[in-house]
C-alpha cells in the first residue's frame, strides 16, 4: 500500500505540473503579439510618404503698388486692371471680383460682418465676412492713417491664397 500511496502522489504531481505549464502557455503567451509571416502570395506595398504641401503655382502674375510700396500674386484667370493706386481683377465676368485699394479709413457694415484680428506673413491685420465677401485691412506702415483695403467676393476669388503672397517692398 505505501507504494501504491507513493505512486498516487507522484501521479497527482505530474498532473499538477501539466496543468500548470499548460496554464502558463494558454495565459502568458497568448498576451505576447505573434509576428505574422507573410505567405508567398502576400507582397509588402510600400508605403508613400504624405504628400507636401506645394509650392506656389509659377504662372502667378504679380501686382505691384510702389507709390505705397507693396505688391501681391494673383493667379491668371482673375482679369488684372490697374487705374491709379487701385487693383480691381475679375474672374469671367465685368463685375469686379477683387478690389484692392488704398483708403483713408475703414467703414465695414459691422452689422452683416464677422471681425477678426490675424496676422499675415508677421503682419496684423483686421478681416470683416460675410457668407458672400471679405474685407481685409492691412495698414501701411509708413503712412500712419492709411490702410490697403481688400475687398474679395468669396464665390470667385481665393483672397487668402492672394494675400498668404502680400508683401512690403522697400
Amino acid at each position: 500500500m505505501n507504494q501504491k500511496g507513493f505512486a498516487n502522489i507522484i501521479l497527482i504531481s505530474v498532473i499538477v505540473i501539466l496543468v500548470g505549464a499548460t496554464g502558463y502557455f494558454v495565459f502568458v503567451k497568448k498576451s505576447e503579439p505573434i509576428a505574422q509571416q507573410p505567405t508567398p502570395n502576400q507582397t509588402k506595398t510600400p508605403v508613400s510618404p504624405a504628400p507636401t504641401p506645394t509650392s506656389k503655382p509659377t504662372n502667378l502674375k504679380t501686382y505691384t503698388n510702389t507709390q505705397y510700396g507693396f505688391e501681391f500674386m494673383y493667379p491668371p484667370e482673375l482679369k488684372g486692371n490697374t487705374t491709379g493706386d487701385q487693383f480691381t481683377g475679375s474672374v469671367g465676368s465685368s463685375s469686379v471680383n477683387l478690389l484692392v485699394s488704398v483708403v483713408n479709413n475703414k467703414n465695414p457694415d459691422s452689422n452683416t460682418m464677422t471681425f477678426t484680428s490675424r496676422t499675415i506673413n508677421g503682419i496684423q491685420v483686421q478681416e470683416y465676412s460675410s457668407k458672400d465677401t471679405k474685407l481685409i485691412y492691412i495698414p501701411l506702415r509708413k503712412y500712419p492713417g492709411k490702410l490697403i483695403k481688400f475687398y474679395a467676393e468669396l464665390c470667385c476669388v481665393d483672397v487668402d491664397s492672394i494675400l498668404s503672397t502680400f508683401k512690403f517692398i522697400n
